[in-house]
């Protein structure tokens, strides 16, 4: 059975996936939003149902590298995508009215706001994908068969994790059941 800081370094990642899936659902909670602003915020904030204490950034930071298969560098990804999924849902629930001159400017710049989102999502998913190929490329040289299992298991980790970074509905992890071959039609009977 994990010891409580495990639980809660656990539990913390799970709610940030939980944020990052259905951001809707965590709009209105402004102690979180707060918390997700910053890596120290992140530390300090205390949720009794999920067994999270307030510690220091340290504390977190040693916490995550010892529990979490990609460390603090994979939590504070997802603390970054969780932040940017909930403001994206709230500047999404304030749409613009496109009928008028002044709606259609606002609708514009809206447009223009996601493209730069995506540019930037576009750029973290090349940069993991890189990182993770060059861990793979680096397995071919491992001797050890038990180090070369947990390096690839990291590997996959971190590229599995990439893809929560995606905003809705294109968060969602890879499965063969949400796979649609390019070219292949879809025929529902």
């Amino acid at each position: 059975m994990p010891d409580k800081k495990e639980l809660g370094t656990n539990n913390l990642l799970k709610l940030l996936k939980g944020v990052t899936n259905s951001a809707g659902d965590y709009i209105k909670d402004n102690e979180l939003l707060l918390a997700l602003k910053s890596q120290s915020g992140l530390a300090g904030y205390e949720n009794k149902k999920i067994k999270k204490e307030k510690v220091s950034l340290n504390t977190l930071k040693n916490r995550a590298d010892t529990y979490i298969d990609g460390g603090f560098k994979m939590l504070d990804n997802y603390r970054i995508s969780a932040f940017q999924s909930i403001q994206y849902k709230k500047e999404k629930s304030g749409k613009s009215n496109t009928r008028t001159r002044v709606g259609l400017s606002k609708r514009v710049n809206e447009l223009e706001e996601d493209v730069l989102e995506m540019q930037k999502i576009c750029f973290y998913l090349i940069q993991g994908v890189t990182e993770a190929a060059d861990e793979i490329e680096a397995l071919v040289t491992q001797d050890n068969r038990s180090v070369r299992e947990r390096r690839a298991k990291q590997a996959v980790t971190k590229l599995k994790s990439l893809l929560t970074i995606n905003p809705e509905p294109f968060n969602s992890p890879v499965r063969l059941d949400n796979i649609v071959e390019i070219g292949k039609r879809v025929h529902k009977q």
